[in-house]
């Protein structure tokens, strides 16, 4: 009959809005939990860091046409620089790019511009880190010699003028053998999730003056 069936279609929007209350409490409890792991990770690398570390929040995002940037809540007035590398407890981030009183910009390892030297921790090679395609990172200059498998963990290098050694980078998705080239093509599955990044520590590296000064009298030793 007609109530009948207008008390179905009742039943039937209230069961629809329940479902939909129910899918949004499991989405802000998953939300809180990843956010709950984050803070765990950046704790144990904070207990763990032998190196100055600035805690910052992700307030800004910026991701078009090849660009990948977060901008942060930290700037020169609790000194950052420009070169500073940006790390979470999973990983680097990326490297300070510009800064202002309270404020810095991060290109990250997502974007077209971005090299890092990266090493491969299982086959002891150095290639370096650019953006690959689809929220990818590419490894290249890695000589086809080398054995390197999926799964093999990427880090970054001593040879890097910015980062220091050690610090994750991701992890090889795929390996190909190009025809031609001397090189391997590697696809790696970045260490952190840029997509849920919500806070970081800008970390305070230089390099050690000696190896500085070792580099520069050799290099004038060749000129």
């Amino acid at each position: 009959d007609v109530i009948g069936y207008f008390s179905l279609a009742s039943k039937n929007k209230e069961l629809e809005e329940e479902n939909a209350r129910l899918v949004d409490s499991i989405e802000r409890t998953r939300a809180a939990m990843a956010e709950n792991q984050q803070l765990r990770e950046m704790l144990k690398l904070r207990e763990q860091s032998n190196r100055p570390l600035i805690p910052a929040d992700v307030i800004g995002r910026t991701a078009a046409g090849g660009r990948n940037f977060i901008t942060l809540n930290v700037g020169e007035n609790q000194d950052v620089a420009v070169g500073d590398p940006v790390v979470t407890g999973t990983g680097l981030v990326g490297i300070v790019s510009a800064v202002s009183g309270d404020f810095s910009l991060v290109r990250t390892l997502l974007d077209v511009d971005s090299r890092i030297a990266a090493k491969l921790v299982n086959a002891s090679a150095d290639g370096l880190i650019v953006a690959g395609s689809f929220g990818r990172l590419a490894m290249m200059n890695v000589a086809r010699r080398y054995s390197v498998q999926a799964g093999d963990i990427v880090e970054t290098s001593s040879l890097s003028t910015f980062v220091p050694p050690g610090i994750a980078m991701g992890m090889v998705t795929a390996v190909k053998d190009q025809r031609g080239p001397l090189f391997k093509k590697i696809d790696v599955e970045p260490a952190v999730s840029y997509s849920s990044i919500s806070a970081a520590f800008v970390m305070k590296y230089s390099r050690p003056p000696e190896a500085i000064r070792l580099e520069r009298e050799h290099l004038g030793r060749e000129k």
